[in-house]
């Protein structure tokens, strides 16, 4: 994937997690692993509470949005193990003087944020749970001539907000991959990093 192509995939995932904390797919063709066993590592942040296996180590981008509530800082964990998808993981608290929201508002302001984008075809929605905490999942394409879709979850913790995300080709996916990412991600209390 180019990186321009790159950079507007990550551009998406930060739009969908701002406009959340503000207020499976059978289409798929299945196909094997892309990932070998020994790549994929168990990635814990001490800071953000969480830990995830990542197809590889991730490299860390934080950015600061302004929004309503005011500033807030995002903390951003991406893999590309090829030129076509890309893993991440995304982490910001509430604000402490952000407007109450319920889990419920979170949800809708995820999604009307994908649905607000004249590209972007929402595909489904599930919720989840995660470490006793509520989730929900999107799965949404990207129209015109792009062939690629996403599949993001988003976790309303505790604390903090969390966004899983896989971006990938459609013509080109990897449910297997995609399952070991997703149900390996836990928020805990105190984590350490190693490899798994």
């Amino acid at each position: 994937m180019k990186k321009i192509q790159k950079l507007v995939l990550c551009g998406i995932a930060y739009v969908v997690f701002a406009f959340s904390l503000l207020g499976q797919n059978s289409n798929l063709i299945k196909n094997p692993s892309a990932v070998s066993a020994e790549k994929w590592k168990l990635f814990s942040s001490e800071e953000g509470r969480f830990s995830i296996c990542f197809p590889g180590s991730p490299e860390q981008t934080n950015i600061v949005v302004k929004t309503d509530a005011g500033v807030v800082r995002i903390y951003r964990f991406c893999v590309w193990p090829d030129d076509e998808t890309e893993y991440s993981v995304n982490y910001t608290y509430y604000p402490k003087d952000s407007k109450n929201l319920t889990t419920k508002e979170r949800f809708d302001a995820a999604r009307a944020t994908l649905k607000a984008h004249s590209s972007w075809r929402l595909e489904f929605e599930k919720d989840f749970i995660v470490s006793s905490c509520p989730g929900k999942e999107f799965g949404f394409a990207v129209g015109g001539k792009s062939s690629v879709s996403g599949r993001i979850r988003i976790v309303c913790g505790d604390n903090g907000l969390y966004q899983t995300q896989i971006i990938f080709h459609r013509g080109d996916p990897h449910p297997e991959d995609f399952k070991r990412f997703f149900d390996s991600f836990k928020i805990e209390e105190k984590v350490e990093n190693k490899k798994k």
